[in-house]
């Protein structure tokens, strides 16, 4: 990617390289042989030189599973955990939750908060707080017109929320 030669910032860069994997997804066939969901895509996420390149490239990719998994939540998450555990590239799966639960949020934005907890619960224990991190960031991004934040903030101060998870959701709101 030449996002590199001309911008210095890091998230300038992830920004830019989210475009230019957003593109290369749409030529992208996710679907293996038995109509599930192929890890082989993500091949190419692993096998970029600079970390900014494979989380902008797991970042984008993971938006083209949600709709092809129909929106289960579920499925998602599995389907998330499966490919980077198939590719050795378990880093990536925190990019890859909080991705994929933005997307969720913002397509969801009536969806009951319990439902957005208990999804991000039935992940293992580390990408809990991303998942967290994630619907609050989607639930902002798409909130209406100068109430961006109050369906977040609301999310946030959620009493069933833990302490730490709370913590990954104002993070967020607080920038």
């Amino acid at each position: 990617l030449k996002c590199d030669e001309t911008i210095l910032d890091t998230q300038q860069k992830f920004r830019c390289g989210t475009g230019a994997f957003a593109v290369i997804k749409t030529l992208t066939d996710f679907k293996s042989d038995d109509g599930g969901i192929s890890s082989q895509p993500f091949e190419l996420c692993v096998s970029q030189t600079d970390e900014w390149q494979r989380s902008a490239c797991f970042s984008e990719f993971t938006h083209a599973l949600v709709p092809k998994l129909q929106w289960d939540t579920d499925h998602i998450y599995a389907t998330i955990l499966r490919i980077t555990d198939d590719l050795g590239a378990k880093e990536h799966t925190a990019t890859m939750i909080r991705s994929a639960s933005i997307f969720l949020s913002s397509r969801i934005l009536s969806k009951p908060d319990s439902d957005f907890i208990t999804g991000c619960r039935s992940l293992p224990d580390e990408f809990q707080t991303d998942c967290i991190y994630g619907v609050s960031g989607g639930l902002m991004f798409n909130g209406p017109p100068e109430d961006e934040f109050s369906r977040a903030e609301q999310f946030c101060a959620n009493e069933k929320l833990k302490a730490s998870e709370k913590t990954g959701c104002t993070r967020l709101l607080q920038q």
